[in-house]
């Protein structure tokens, strides 16, 4: 229950306009917890197209959780998060294979480019064919 009430509080800061401070603070709490609802919430914020946006992929990145995997790699064609989206996905390593060879057929110039290099970067031979 205790976890349940933090999540709500977390949830209602990152519903705050702009780079508020507790949107911030919330984000680094859900990434402590990581639990499927905070990585749900996390996954929201990255919506937020904002500095939120970008530290939230930072978490996801750092918690590798498998239902994060496909919505970074839907923001790699996304300018305000696709760096942060993309280094998280790079950290994840060949876990988010399946995710990125998924881009590689996005209508995104930019997604299919990220996910190339991200690939490119994790070793696997699909980053490297033209």
């Amino acid at each position: 229950m205790f976890k349940a009430l933090k999540t709500w509080k977390y949830s209602s800061a990152l519903k705050a306009k702009g780079n508020a401070q507790e949107a911030y603070a919330a984000v680094l709490e859900l990434g402590r917890l990581g639990t499927d609802e905070a990585v749900d919430l996390l996954v929201s914020a990255l919506s937020r197209g904002d500095g939120v946006a970008r530290s939230a992929a930072r978490e996801l990145g750092r918690l590798a959780h498998p239902r994060a995997l496909k919505p970074l790699a839907d923001f790699l064609g996304n300018p305000e998060v696709n760096e942060s989206a993309a280094e998280a996905l790079i950290r994840v390593g060949p876990k988010a294979i399946d995710a990125l060879s998924q881009e590689l057929r996005s209508e995104s110039p930019l997604a299919r480019w990220h996910a190339a290099r991200i690939l490119g970067e994790i070793g696997d031979p699909r980053g490297m064919t033209p």
